[in-house]
């Protein structure tokens, strides 16, 4: 079994409630399909309207050489596009909100549901604002590790160490700082392609190691470890999807570095950080430290994101007309003109990175000393 959770986790899942929209493991991303819902108020009042977007896999990765069709229903209100402002039905009760997306091929669909209680919550139910996933090393927990090392109680006892460390060799933990003192939301980690093993912490945390890893015993800390592959050294894109059962849904991307900067940007002497959105790129030339927009040419790139940043220069000043360029990007969106691009939009399917290719952007980041630093 790959990456299994904790039994606590198990509990939750079975007793609690949770609402399980998707009828596969959401861990391994190995195919084009739904990764999750989100809505502006999962408890909305009868007659008002609720805006929906989705985020998706395309297959190989965060992003869609050609965009896929998005068709949503909420009773007998209908639209199509990657954000809908839908009517919510005139009746209080349980109501699903449903979406299918067709793969631009035509032949790939997935469908998905989330619930929404209409009149049924004196106040509305937004989606959690998500801090930065937090990024730490556990060097004592690798491929090499038994299955007793392997169960919750083992790793809980374990240290993590900065991410500032040089070598980036081994396994990340990873968090979410989000308050949450009643447990109501969980968190489903995944990775672009399924690669590495998750094996869960608590609700808001869980341990990565860079190896897919199957125990072959269904009884946890016993049995021996199989490992099928060992990962190389590079940068692997993920998201963590966090629910509460009740659809209010919210997700962040973040990058996962195997070994140190020079490793992962051969040839370039002192390569710089840069973080966007939890996304990271190794720059060939210095930026200012404060700097907290660039702006960039996106080149296409064989990574969990699909695109690279080239030619990256901190922005001195923005145009009155179109500050962002976003005018310009020919994405059919709908996109914010108010705000700077953003690669969530190719997952969100808002744009395809075939028509980002070349394009010139404006985007937020920031330098971070080291991986795991947060925002």
């Amino acid at each position: 079994m790959q990456g299994r959770s904790p039994p606590l986790l198990a509990v939750c899942w079975l007793l609690a409630g949770c609402y399980t929209p998707f009828p596969h493991d959401r861990h391994d991303l190995v195919d084009f399909r739904i990764v999750g819902l989100q809505v502006g108020d999962a408890a909305p009042e009868p007659g008002s309207r609720v805006f929906a977007r989705a985020l998706l896999y395309g297959g190989e990765g965060f992003f869609h050489d050609e965009l896929p069709t998005l068709s949503w229903s909420l009773d007998d209100a209908t639209a199509t596009g990657p954000e809908v402002d839908l009517q919510v039905p005139l009746q209080e009760g349980r109501w699903e909100l449903q979406l299918v997306a067709t793969h631009a091929d035509g032949q790939r669909r997935e469908s998905a549901v989330l619930p929404l209680s209409v009149g049924g919550s004196a106040a509305p139910l937004a989606p959690p604002e998500l801090p930065a996933v937090s990024r730490s090393l556990v060097a004592d927990l690798s491929a090499d590790s038994s299955a007793e090392q392997l169960t919750l109680d083992q790793r809980e006892l374990l240290e993590s160490s900065s991410a500032c460390d040089a070598d980036l060799g081994g396994s990340w933990r990873l968090g979410l700082d989000l308050s949450d003192p009643s447990e109501r939301f969980q968190a489903r980690w995944m990775t672009s392609g399924g690669r590495g093993s998750f094996f869960e912490l608590d609700h808001l945390a869980t341990d990565w190691i860079p190896a897919t890893m199957l125990l072959d015993d269904e009884v946890e800390g016993e049995g021996e470890v199989q490992i099928s592959e060992r990962l190389d050294a590079g940068v692997y894109g993920a998201v963590v999807l966090v629910i509460d059962g009740q659809g209010a849904n919210a997700w962040r991307f973040f990058d996962l570095p195997l070994q140190g900067a020079e490793a992962l940007a051969p040839g370039v002497d002192s390569p710089q950080l840069l973080e966007h959105a939890g996304r990271l790129f190794w720059l060939d030339s210095a930026l200012p430290a404060d700097t907290t927009l660039v702006q960039a040419t996106l080149e296409l790139a064989d990574n969990a994101w699909g695109l690279w940043l080239t030619d990256v220069e901190a922005v001195q000043a923005l145009a009155d007309d179109d500050p962002y360029g976003t005018l310009a990007l020919g994405c059919p969106g709908p996109l914010p003109l108010d705000e700077p691009f953003s690669f969530d939009w190719l997952a969100e399917a808002r744009c395809s990175r075939q028509q980002l290719d070349g394009q010139r952007v404006v985007l937020e980041v920031q330098i971070p000393d080291c991986p795991g630093e947060a925002p």
